[in-house]
Protein backbone atom coordinates (compact mmCIF):
# COMPACT_ATOMS: atom_id res chain seq x y z
CA UNK A 1 0.00 0.00 0.00
CA UNK A 2 1.40 3.38 -0.97
CA UNK A 3 1.56 6.21 1.52
CA UNK A 4 -0.56 9.08 0.34
CA UNK A 5 1.30 12.36 0.20
CA UNK A 6 -1.05 15.22 0.93
CA UNK A 7 -1.31 17.64 -1.96
CA UNK A 8 -0.19 21.17 -1.22
CA UNK A 9 -2.65 23.95 -1.86
CA UNK A 10 -1.62 26.08 -4.83
CA UNK A 11 -0.62 29.66 -4.14
CA UNK A 12 -3.38 31.83 -5.53
CA UNK A 13 -1.77 35.22 -5.07
CA UNK A 14 1.37 36.68 -3.63
CA UNK A 15 1.09 40.05 -1.96
CA UNK A 16 4.29 42.08 -2.28
CA UNK A 17 6.07 42.84 0.96
CA UNK A 18 5.78 46.60 0.49
CA UNK A 19 3.65 47.54 3.49
CA UNK A 20 1.70 50.37 1.85
CA UNK A 21 0.92 48.32 -1.24
CA UNK A 22 -0.18 45.34 0.85
CA UNK A 23 -2.39 47.51 3.06
CA UNK A 24 -4.04 49.16 0.04
CA UNK A 25 -4.50 45.76 -1.59
CA UNK A 26 -6.16 44.29 1.49
CA UNK A 27 -8.43 47.32 1.90
CA UNK A 28 -9.56 46.95 -1.72
CA UNK A 29 -10.13 43.24 -1.16
CA UNK A 30 -12.26 43.92 1.93
CA UNK A 31 -14.27 46.52 -0.01
CA UNK A 32 -14.84 44.06 -2.86
CA UNK A 33 -16.07 41.45 -0.38
CA UNK A 34 -18.43 43.98 1.22
CA UNK A 35 -19.85 44.93 -2.18
CA UNK A 36 -20.30 41.25 -3.07
CA UNK A 37 -22.13 40.60 0.22
CA UNK A 38 -24.35 43.63 -0.37
CA UNK A 39 -25.24 42.46 -3.88
CA UNK A 40 -25.96 38.97 -2.56
CA UNK A 41 -28.30 40.43 0.09
CA UNK A 42 -30.11 42.41 -2.61
CA UNK A 43 -30.59 39.26 -4.72
CA UNK A 44 -31.86 37.34 -1.68
CA UNK A 45 -34.30 40.16 -0.92
CA UNK A 46 -35.59 40.21 -4.48
CA UNK A 47 -36.03 36.42 -4.43
CA UNK A 48 -37.95 36.70 -1.14
CA UNK A 49 -40.17 39.42 -2.60
CA UNK A 50 -40.83 37.33 -5.69
CA UNK A 51 -41.80 34.42 -3.43
CA UNK A 52 -44.22 36.66 -1.51
CA UNK A 53 -42.15 36.76 1.67
CA UNK A 54 -42.71 40.41 2.52
CA UNK A 55 -42.89 42.27 5.83
CA UNK A 56 -44.51 45.63 6.46
CA UNK A 57 -42.63 48.87 7.05
CA UNK A 58 -43.70 49.09 10.70
CA UNK A 59 -41.98 45.76 11.43
CA UNK A 60 -38.78 46.93 9.74
CA UNK A 61 -38.79 50.19 11.69
CA UNK A 62 -39.40 48.34 14.96
CA UNK A 63 -36.42 46.06 14.30
CA UNK A 64 -34.14 49.01 13.55
CA UNK A 65 -35.28 50.96 16.60
CA UNK A 66 -34.76 47.95 18.88
CA UNK A 67 -31.04 47.82 18.06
Amino acid sequence: MRNAIPALQPILEIIPSDENFAEDYLQKLVKQCAVAEHLHAIHVGIADADAGKLIDLATVKAKWLSR
